[in-house]
């Protein structure tokens, strides 16, 4: 009799909390806030001369697909990656109005959060935005931006830890054409979640696009996405004890 009242114990706890949906974050780069702005290093010809020019970012931050999700223009936190199944990019703006002569290189530095991935198999790209500066500042209209070409990937090394080095991106040659093309006076990079392991990521799919499209990935609505199930452990361990305490009164 006690056996069967355990297995029932047992099962009746898995039906309860077994099922519920439990989203994996994947991110990198949270709590930024309070992080050195980004930074811009170009390499410049002028007049057969070769010079190296810093900038620095005059915005950043993030934004997101995810209906309910909103940030605001003054926090400068640029979190990457998924939290709780919402989707959430990054974004540099840098202001070229001091940059003279012709661009040949330019590198992006990220300095690292005290948050990063939970899981080292993922990698990022951050590639030119599809809306302008003054957009992707604007909680009310930038959820819909996204990065319309991959100017680099980077895979989160597993031994990446928050400190506050400087991670510098090589861009290639299509960003550096957009800084020597014409623009508004301004250059954005977009960062988002490229590649990942499920089920730690938003689900992957084919067809037309419900959310967001990032390089790689092409990003269901958030509405949509299906949580990991998995049991909760603190439930488990307690309805446990609880029908072991019934038992020793049987």
């Amino acid at each position: 009799m006690k056996k069967y009242i355990l297995y029932g114990g047992i099962l009746l706890s898995l039906v309860i909390f077994g099922s519920a949906p439990v989203y994996a974050d994947s991110y990198a780069f949270g709590n930024t806030g309070s992080a050195p702005l980004a930074e811009l290093t170009l390499t410049l010809s002028n007049g057969g001369t070769t010079q190296t020019l810093t900038l620095y970012a005059t915005d950043q931050g993030w934004f997101s697909p995810t209906p309910g999700v909103s940030n605001v223009s003054t926090n400068t936190n640029y979190i990457v990656g998924t939290v709780d199944g919402a989707v959430y990019n990054d974004f540099f703006t840098f202001d070229l109005s001091s940059v003279t002569g012709t661009v040949t290189s330019a590198t992006l530095g990220i300095t690292q959060g005290s948050a990063v991935f939970n899981y080292v198999t993922q990698s990022l790209a951050f590639g030119g935005s599809s809306c302008t500066s003054a957009t992707l500042d604007n909680p009310a209209a930038n959820s819909t931006c996204d990065n319309l070409e991959n100017y680099v990937s980077w895979n989160v090394p597993s031994d990446l830890a928050g400190t506050l080095e400087l991670i510098p991106l090589d861009l290639d040659s299509a960003a550096v054409e957009a800084i020597n093309g014409p623009n508004d006076g301004d250059f954005s990079v977009v960062g988002s979640l490229e590649t990942c392991s499920p089920p730690h990521c938003p689900v992957e799919k084919s067809g037309g696009k419900t959310g967001i499209t990032t390089i790689g990935m092409d990003y269901e609505a958030p509405a949509s996405l299906t949580g990991v199930p998995e049991p909760s452990g603190l439930l488990l361990l307690g309805t446990g004890l609880v029908f072991l305490f019934f038992l020793r009164k049987l």
